[in-house]
């Protein structure tokens, strides 16, 4: 019996610029990870019930597709205009990004270490 790996806050931080391919198409894909609201459950009941779940799903993928899309063309034009007098302000942003992930990496190591460190003391005191 195996069970889903938790997911650590630091492994949702997305490091890339919301005005980069990269970083559109992560918070984008977002929509459709499993615990979000709009994730379908598993297709229980009547034919009619999967039927809709399937075409909702297809639905959902055009819908994340064309967001994908709107993004990058607003994104290359962003580029052609704006691109070039941004990068030192984006090399700064994204080292604040990567300083805020490796905080949270942090924080996580020394709350799994005081919780190992209580456990211990716990069993100590039986």
């Amino acid at each position: 019996m195996s069970t889903a790996p938790i997911e650590l806050q630091s492994e949702r931080v997305i490091v890339q610029a919301p005005l980069s391919f990269a970083g559109s198409t992560k918070r984008i894909l977002r929509l459709t990870e499993q615990n979000r609201a709009m994730a379908l459950k598993a297709i229980v009941g009547p034919w009619w019930k999967g039927t809709l779940r399937v075409l909702l799903d297809g639905l959902l993928v055009l819908t994340v597709g064309g967001f994908m899309l709107l993004a990058w063309v607003f994104i290359a034009a962003w580029y052609v205009l704006w691109g070039i007098y941004l990068v030192p302000y984006r090399l700064i942003r994204r080292s604040d990004r990567n300083r805020k992930r490796d905080a949270l990496q942090h924080r996580e190591m020394l709350d799994a270490a005081i919780a190992a460190q209580a456990l211990a003391n716990k069993h100590v005191g039986e």
